[in-house]
């Protein structure tokens, strides 16, 4: 409205369907690291990835002396097991969201978990 001064009305996503899920943020997989990159997955890229993300955990034990022992799993093997419920994503340690348009609402579905 700042801009052009016209009021829009909006709604912000805010995951009414994972609370009715009943996910709740409990990590049990406490070595496990979700990596949603988005709907697709970007395969065609995911080796160059994910040797970043091993590359990015050797710098921190090498430099903090202890960094956590992490295995990052994709998003797209749960997919394929019939295994991607929020009750198993809330499961892992954190979710690593690469950013996409489609991944907003994405966020605010894991934030409210």
């Amino acid at each position: 409205r700042f801009q052009t001064g016209v009021d829009i009305p909006v709604a912000r996503g805010f995951g009414f369907h994972v609370l009715d899920q009943g996910a709740t943020y409990f990590p049990r997989r406490h070595e496990e690291v979700l990596v949603w990159k988005n709907s697709n997955e970007c395969a065609d890229n995911q080796e160059h990835f994910d040797a970043l993300l091993e590359r990015s955990i050797e710098r921190a034990r090498s430099e903090s002396g202890a960094a956590p022992n992490l295995r990052f799993v994709h998003l797209r093997p749960l997919r394929a097991m019939g295994d991607s419920s929020y009750k198993t994503i809330s499961s892992f340690r954190a979710v690593i969201l690469v950013p996409y348009e489609v991944l907003l609402m994405t966020f605010y579905e894991l934030y409210h978990v």
